[in-house]
C-alpha cells in the first residue's frame, strides 16, 4: 500500500512542477520573449529542454521521497507520459497566446497541428542570454523538436536514476534519513587510515578525528532507518583542484555498523545536524 501511494504521490508531485515548470517557459516568452525550452548550447545541445526536465521531476524526487516510493516501472512510464504533456502544454500554450499583427490570435486563423507545422518550421533557437541573438533553422526545426523530448526525458532520467541510488531499507521499506554530518580535511594518507576501519566502530571516530595534513577532504554522513533505526554511515572523498573541491565517486562507499554509533556521531565535535534530511539518505 505505501509503494503504490507513493508512487502516486511521486507522480502527483511531478505533475505539479511540469506544469509549473510549462508556466515558467510561457512566460519568459510572452512576456520577455525568451524561450528558454528552445535555448541550444553550441547549437547542438537543448539545454533547455534538458534543464527543464531536470526541474519537472523535481517534484517525483520530492513526492518519492516524501512517502517512501521506490524508483519503479509505473513511476518511469508516468515521468515519460507527463514529460510528453508537458511539451504538449508548451506549444499549446504558445498557440493560445500567440497573437498576430492584426490582433487575431493564432486560434483564430488555424488548428493547432497546422500552427506546430508551421512553427516548428519557422522556428528561431537562441544561442545565448535573452532573445537577442538566434538562428533560424528552417526545416531542421522539426528534426531539433524531434530531439527535445529526448533531452526533457534526459533530464528526468537522472532525477530518476538519483532516487534509485538513495539508500533504502528493504525491511521496513522506507527511505534512510540523513541525521548528522561532517568533513574532515587532510592528506591522502589521514583518508586511507580512515578508510582502513571497514567497520564504523570507536577506532574509525577516533581515526577521524585526526586529521593531518591538506589537499583532501572526507564527508562523512550518518543516515538511519525511520522505523527501526538501523544506521548506515557513508563517505565521500574529495580532492582540491585549482581552488574547488572535485568528488572521487569511485571512493564513495556506505558502511553498516555493527552497534550503534550515533551517540559516538553527536559526540563529535563538529557533526552537523542534517537540514531538510527527509530529502537526503
Amino acid at each position: 500500500m505505501r509503494t503504490m501511494l507513493g508512487t502516486i504521490a511521486g507522480l502527483a508531485g511531478g505533475l505539479v512542477t511540469s506544469l509549473i515548470c510549462a508556466a515558467i517557459c510561457l512566460a519568459l516568452q510572452r512576456y520577455l520573449e525568451f524561450s528558454f525550452f528552445t535555448l541550444m548550447v553550441w547549437f547542438i545541445i537543448p539545454a533547455g529542454a534538458a534543464i527543464t526536465g531536470i526541474a519537472s521531476s523535481s517534484g517525483f524526487y520530492a513526492g518519492a521521497k516524501l512517502f517512501d516510493a521506490r524508483a519503479n516501472a509505473v513511476m518511469a512510464l508516468g515521468m515519460v507520459a507527463i514529460a510528453g504533456l508537458t511539451q504538449f502544454l508548451i506549444y499549446f500554450g504558445t498557440y493560445a497566446t500567440l497573437q498576430l499583427p492584426d490582433g487575431r490570435t493564432a486560434m483564430d486563423v488555424v488548428d493547432f497541428w497546422t500552427f506546430v507545422k508551421i512553427y516548428l518550421g519557422n522556428q528561431r533557437y537562441s544561442m545565448g542570454h535573452g532573445g537577442g541573438f538566434g538562428v533560424d533553422v528552417g526545416n531542421l526545426g522539426y528534426v531539433i523538436a524531434g530531439v527535445q523530448p529526448l533531452e526533457f526525458l534526459a533530464g528526468g532520467a537522472c532525477t530518476f536514476l538519483v532516487l534509485q541510488k538513495e539508500a533504502f531499507c528493504e525491511k521496513c521499506g522506507r527511505y534512510f534519513r540523513r541525521r548528522f554530518a561532517v568533513s574532515k580535511q587532510g592528506s591522502a594518507a589521514f583518508i586511507d587510515a580512515v578508510r582502513a576501519k571497514l567497520t564504523p566502530s570507536p577506532d574509525y571516530f577516533g581515526a577521524l578525528q585526526q586529521p593531518e595534513g591538506a589537499g583532501f577532504r572526507l564527508n562523512v554522513s550518518l543516515s538511519q532507518c525511520p522505523e527501526c533505526s538501523q544506521e548506515l554511515v557513508s563517505e565521500e572523498v574529495e580532492f582540491m583542484e585549482k581552488k574547488q573541491w572535485k568528488a572521487l565517486p569511485k571512493l564513495s562507499r556506505r558502511l553498516s555498523p555493527e552497534e550503534p554509533v550515533l551517540s559516538m556521531f553527536q559526540s563529535l565535535p563538529d557533526a552537523k545536524k542534517v537540514a531538510f534530511g527527509r530529502f537526503r539518505s
